[in-house]
């Protein structure tokens, strides 16, 4: 710096502060002696003034926050004449947050004034000072405070993160602050790894200028979880970095669990099938797609995809579904080419099929019964019903008919058109056309009555037919000639006979103590315990009721209907007896019509009654019987000729042919007396076609049908144009016939069938002869079978037969081989009850389970109801439609379900053949395919049967049943991994003869039956039972269709022993509340037994022989 030459004692002046001199003496501040500037002539002695304050030293200085500045800022007062310039009060203030020693101080004699020391502020960066002092311009100090020691370290930066095991984080940053906070430039923070096993790339870091220091190269460790990292600095504070390792991306594909099992078909495997998958290093990696696939074999996956869960697994659940090895593969996408193979297995299997044998399986079973085709044999009076009494043997039907006088007794159908009259024979229901038809008909026949060629005329206007009869003397044939030449006529034909359709025999039942009579028919049996899908009612005969009931299928039908009163039944026959109690509560309140000729005479000359005094000559009977009202058309009596050539008719003591057929169609049920019908509440209109003789007049027989169908009918006797009419019933019976076609009962039945359906039985010619109604086109023509299920030796067949069911066949066989029903006793006039037999029989079986569809489904119409019956039967011969009976056996159930039975499970067990235990069961496809699988080793009994509608229940007589092993139940030996293909069918098991002794006795299972025959010289028939568990055990006896001791069942005996052939039990006759079935000569035996094999011997009681069913069951 320039010094001034001219300086006082000051020594030399900075040209500076000479500028600011001059300046001040410019403004008279200082005195000419101080500057060079004043003139000589100036004052000499001015006066002396401070005018500057100058800094001691630097202005600029350093420190540390919050400590004293070194050196001490100072200023010099100096004088206007240069000189210090002491007194002056200097003051100190500071800024920046510091503080001064002192904030005042004076300047001393060398001009100086000290603040005595500057403490800085704690916030670095700049602190200034200034020293003022009263008119002098301040001086100010600049300080520099710089950052104290490091004393805390805080985060910036990467904390909290997440990467994949064994990769790096993101860098790190720290802070490090001295203890104001201000950040420490230069310091050393120490990185270190505090867990989790990771690597640090770097052990320290220096912050930098904002006290930062950062680090990367942080790579976490190979485990999932936290990793921690700790940043510290001198003097121990720090600060932790938590990281957060997850697992890294799917590496490996582990089988975990669920490899190389067994298990049954459809049910999934005990455990599931499982994989792991994990990282590089071994971790869980979740959230992994993994697919599941069958590979070979057959089976379901549930789920076929799945993605692992926390714990790196991922699991399916597999089913079983063919037998034999099973592979599943299990992959990823995301690891590509990795797989895992699963195997399974269904172990020791048994596949299998089931052959179901026909809807009448449990009939058929009857049918291929060895006692089937027996003969007749000779037994007393009291077995199976007895023989049939001589006096019974009925010739009414041939000879008796063969009496009746037709000569001259003519039938003359008109074309309707000729006269221009309705075509419809429901139109006749008008009065008025009615009166013009029979006016017209009366006109074409006038002139052959007023040339005395005819007589009497009764006009059918409904089907256009006049009955005449040819005046005595004049030739018939020449008459009909005659009458064949008017154009208007379409056909002239005799009115010939036509009788009932009953043959050779009837047999009063018998009560229990031997002796026919009225009060052992009303004892009652108490309602069997029969399966709940069967219905039996009290009645006390429906044991000698039950094979041709039970051939139907009834008990199963009893359980959806038993009738309906709202459904009306024509029985168009010899009338019904209406103080019959088996059928007077069901006999329709009015609309009863007797049709019988009681004005021609039928026979030559009269006719006696034996033992009586009475005669006829009219088919209606009696001269009584004659006088009787027509509207009652009830049967007045009942004969037959006693002997050949005929002095008299006999009373019969079982009669009432219309009775019989009426009781079957419908009779009350749980009424204590007799037997039950059909239907058990029903409308029964009785229509009187046939006297007493059981035969009667086709034009008669028309007009019963006519009247049946709800079309006008005249009856012998008519005015000209009256007629009677009725509203049509649902169905009619017409159990009658010959073997001649005739027009007027061709337009009657084909007039009728528009309202009504027809039922009529087909004849007992014993051939293929058509007999008529039945053989025409409208009527349902109903075969008659024996109780072994075969035609009846009497039965119409050929082609014009619709159905079959059971008409009896006591010819064959023996009395209770009949179908039992109502009848009367003539000589004592007392209800009966008695076997019939006849195709009369089987018709009112197919009338009754018609009223039963109707009942069931009341919206039908008779076309369709015709279809349930055909469609519904069952088929006995060839499939479909044969000329033995038609559509087959007709079956109440399916025609009032519309079914083809009851819904069924078909269910196999393998049964234990060393302990009786089921080992596996299993449910058959529809197809009848099943498979049991993972068995354990041993030897089987493998049987099938079938339960019915909402009943369980297995082994149930007569539900289809069966086993594997063509002759009698086989074994099946398993040994694991064996697979064995079996066949098991399944319908009505037989036993297997020989099985007379115990090394021949024909196994069986619990929950079994199997059907047999007992006759000599096969007296006994031998089973072996192995009971599995303690428990109560019942060993049971039934008939195939019928009751024991009735029909073609035998009266059975149970035997129960041990391997020891020590007898535990025996019974020979069993009732309700034991037995299942009516009945009282069945045998059961039940009580509690101990694991181990039994032996059950099935004997006849004294000599008796037949067929039977037994059953073994667990429980009572």
């Amino acid at each position: 710096m320039a010094t001034n030459p001219e300086a006082s004692d000051l020594g030399p002046v900075p040209v500076t502060r000479k500028r600011r001199l001059r300046a001040a003496l410019t403004r008279g501040l200082v005195s000419c002696s101080l500057a060079a500037a004043c003139s000589s002539g100036e004052s000499s002695s001015p006066e002396v003034v401070a005018v500057a304050l100058v800094p001691n030293g630097s202005t600029t200085l350093t420190g540390v926050v919050a400590t004293a500045v070194s050196p001490v800022p100072s200023v010099r007062v100096v004088g206007s004449d240069g000189r210090p310039f002491a007194g002056t009060t200097v003051t100190f203030s500071v800024t920046g947050g510091g503080q001064v020693a002192a904030s005042t101080a004076v300047s001393d004699a060398s001009g100086m004034a000290s603040a005595g020391g500057w403490t800085l502020g704690p916030t670095a960066g700049s602190q200034t000072l200034t020293a003022a002092a009263s008119g002098l311009t301040g001086v100010s100090f600049t300080a520099a405070a710089t950052a104290g020691g490091p004393a805390a370290i805080t985060v910036v930066s990467g904390d909290n993160q997440q990467a994949a095991v064994g990769t790096p984080v993101g860098p790190i940053a720290v802070r490090v602050d001295d203890q104001y906070g201000n950040p420490v430039s230069g310091a050393t923070v120490t990185l270190q790894v505090t867990s989790g096993g990771g690597q640090l790339a770097m052990s320290t870091a220096l912050t930098n200028a904002q006290g930062v220091a950062a680090a990367g190269g942080w790579v976490l460790g190979t485990v999932p979880g936290p990793n921690t990292l700790t940043a510290s600095i001198s003097g121990g504070a720090s600060r932790m970095f938590t990281a957060t390792a997850i697992a890294g991306a799917a590496a490996r594909l582990a089988l975990t669990g669920g490899d190389a099992q067994s298990g049954d078909l459809g049910a999934p495997l005990a455990t599931p099938l499982s994989v792991r998958v994990t990282d590089t290093y071994g971790n869980a990696v979740a959230n992994v797609a993994v697919a599941f696939s069958v590979t070979s074999g057959s089976g379901q996956l549930a789920p076929v995809s799945a993605s692992t869960n926390s714990q790196g697994s991922a699991s399916t659940s597999l089913t079983l579904t063919g037998a034999g090895t099973t592979t599943v593969t299990a992959s990823s996408g995301a690891i590509p080419g990795a797989s895992v193979v699963f195997t399974a297995s269904t172990g020791p299997t048994i596949v299998g099929s089931i052959v179901v044998a026909p809807d009448a399986s449990r009939v058929q079973a009857r049918m291929r019964s060895p006692a089937a085709s027996i003969a007749r044999p000779t037994r007393n009076a009291t077995a199976k019903g007895g023989d049939l009494p001589v006096n019974e043997s009925r010739r009414w039907l041939s000879e008796g008919a063969a009496l009746i006088d037709t000569r001259g007794r003519l039938i003359v159908s008109f074309h309707k058109d000729a006269f221009s009259l309705p075509m419809d024979a429901r139109a006749y229901g008008d009065a008025s056309v009615r009166s013009q038809a029979s006016a017209a008909f009366y006109a074409a026949l006038q002139t052959f009555e007023t040339e005395g060629l005819i007589r009497r005329r009764e006009v059918s206007p409904a089907i256009a037919a006049v009955r005449v009869d040819v005046t005595p003397g004049i030739d018939a044939e020449r008459v009909k000639r005659l009458l064949r030449q008017d154009p208007r006529v379409l056909d002239v034909e005799e009115d010939v006979v036509v009788s009932a359709h009953r043959v050779v025999a009837a047999r009063p039942l018998f009560g229990w103590s031997g002796v026919p009579g009225w009060e052992a028919w009303t004892a009652g049996w108490h309602p069997a315990a029969a399966p709940p899908t069967e219905l039996y009612p009290s009645d006390p005969l429906l044991a000698d009721q039950l094979w041709h009931y039970r051939m139907i299928d009834l008990p199963r039908v009893w359980k959806v209907t038993t009738g309906s009163s709202a459904i009306r039944v024509a029985v168009v026959d010899a009338g019904v007896r209406p103080d019959h109690p088996g059928v007077a509560g069901l006999l329709a309140p009015s609309g009863h019509y007797d049709f019988t000729d009681g004005t021609t005479l039928a026979y030559a000359f009269p006719q006696p009654i034996c033992g009586t005094i009475l005669t006829f000559q009219t088919v209606r009977g009696t001269p009584a019987d004659v006088a009787a009202p027509r509207n009652v058309a009830q049967a007045p009596n009942d004969l037959y000729l006693a002997t050949s050539p005929a002095s008299c008719w006999t009373r019969s003591t079982s009669g009432s042919h219309g009775t019989h057929v009426a009781a079957t169609i419908g009779s009350p049920a749980n009424d204590g007396i007799g037997g039950v019908g059909v239907n058990w509440n029903v409308q029964i209109i009785a229509v009187r076609v046939l006297g007493l003789t059981g035969s009667g007049f086709t034009f008669d027989v028309a007009q019963g049908i006519l009247y049946a169908g709800g079309l006008p009918a005249t009856f012998t006797g008519a005015g000209p144009g009256v007629t009677v009419q009725m509203p049509p019933a649902h169905v009619m019976n017409v159990s009658l016939g010959s073997s001649s076609a005739s027009t007027v009962q061709t337009n009657a039945i084909a007039a009728a069938a528009a309202n009504t359906l027809i039922i009529a039985s087909a004849g007992n010619a014993g051939s293929s002869a058509p007999n008529y109604p039945a053989a025409l086109p409208e009527p349902i023509s109903v075969v008659a079978l024996a109780p072994d299920a075969t035609v009846a030796s009497y039965s119409t067949v050929g082609t014009t037969v619709d159905i079959a069911a059971p008409g009896g066949d006591m010819s064959r066989f023996w009395g209770s081989a009949g179908v039992a029903s109502a009848t009367w006793n003539y000589f004592t006039s007392t209800p009966g009850y008695s076997y019939y037999q006849g195709t009369s029989m089987a018709a009112p079986h197919v009338t009754g389970v018609a009223a039963l569809v109707w009942a069931a489904n009341p919206g039908l119409n008779a076309a369709q109801v015709r279809a349930r019956l055909l469609n519904g039967a069952l088929d006995l011969y060839s499939p479909g439609i044969d000329n033995r009976t038609g559509a087959g056996l007709v079956n109440a159930y399916n025609a009032v379900t519309g079914t083809r039975g009851p819904a069924a499970n078909t269910v196999v067990r393998a049964i234990d053949a060393t302990t009786g235990a089921v080992r596996r069961a299993v449910t058959a496809s529809p197809d009848g395919q099943f498979t049991m699988a993972n068995l354990p080793t041993g030897t089987y009994h493998v049987v099938a049967g079938q339960s019915e509608g909402p009943d369980p229940t297995l082994g149930v007589p007569g539900r289809r049943f069966g086993w594997f092993g063509a002759t009698g139940m086989g074994t099946v030996a398993m040994n694991a991994p064996s697979l064995t293909n079996i066949g098991v069918a399944i319908g009505s098991p037989m036993e297997v003869e020989p099985n007379d002794t115990r090394p021949q006795a024909n196994p069986l299972v619990v929950d079994s039956w199997v059907s047999g025959n007992l006759m000599s010289p096969d007296v006994r028939d031998t089973y072996v039972v192995r009971i599995p568990v303690a428990g109560t055990y019942t060993f049971e006896t039934s008939g195939v269709l019928g009751a024991c001791f009735r029909g073609l069942e035998v009266d059975t005996v149970i035997r129960l022993s041990d391997v020891n052939n020590v007898t535990l039990a025996d019974n020979d006759d069993t009732a309700f509340p034991l037995a299942s079935y009516p009945g009282n000569r069945c045998s059961l035996v039940s009580m509690s037994l101990q694991p181990g094999t039994y032996y059950v011997e099935v004997t006849p009681f004294s000599g008796d022989f037949g067929s039977y069913r037994l059953h073994v069951r667990s429980g009572s």
